[in-house]
């Protein structure tokens, strides 16, 4: 079993939401969604699609896998999403991740408050159901614009 994330931009409703790496403003507070995907059970497909007039063909990959319901191997359940730091002399920043809804236990959220400011880049992922551990990152999952920064270190 290969555990990934995707990541969410938009999110409404169970039902309703949109994939996309995270991009958010240093110093607000955010709502970080997320949907754990199990990448062994259906691989990525390559399709073509030729409905788009004056293009011949057009090669696009999708992600097709199978989300993840955490929580029936083992529990409890623990998801942590652990960032970069923005500040190259602190630790990375830990946050524990909560369910969305009970119906879906592939989806997850963290929050972080106005001073919990990840930097960009690289976004580990954990994932403890009883005394199952598993860890993945997503790369460059997040961009974060920060004002104050001069860029160095």
């Amino acid at each position: 079993m290969k555990l990934s994330a995707n990541l969410i931009r938009t999110y409404n409703t169970v039902n309703s939401f949109t994939y996309g790496d995270w991009s958010i403003r240093a110093n607000e507070s955010q709502n970080l969604y997320f949907q754990i995907v199990d990448l062994d059970q259906i691989p990525w497909q390559t399709y073509n699609d030729v409905s788009w007039p004056g293009i011949i063909q057009q090669q696009s990959v999708i992600p097709n896998s199978l989300r993840y319901l955490t929580g029936i191997l083992a529990t409890p359940v623990v998801v942590t999403v652990t960032f970069p730091s923005i500040n190259c002399n602190s630790n990375a920043l830990t946050v524990t991740a909560t369910a969305v809804n009970p119906s879906d236990t592939s989806l997850f959220m963290v929050s972080l408050t106005n001073l919990q400011v990840p930097g960009t880049g690289n976004i580990i992922f954990t994932v403890q159901e009883g005394s199952f551990t598993r860890n993945f990152v997503v790369q460059a999952g997040i961009t974060v614009e920060n004002p104050n920064s001069t860029g160095q270190c």
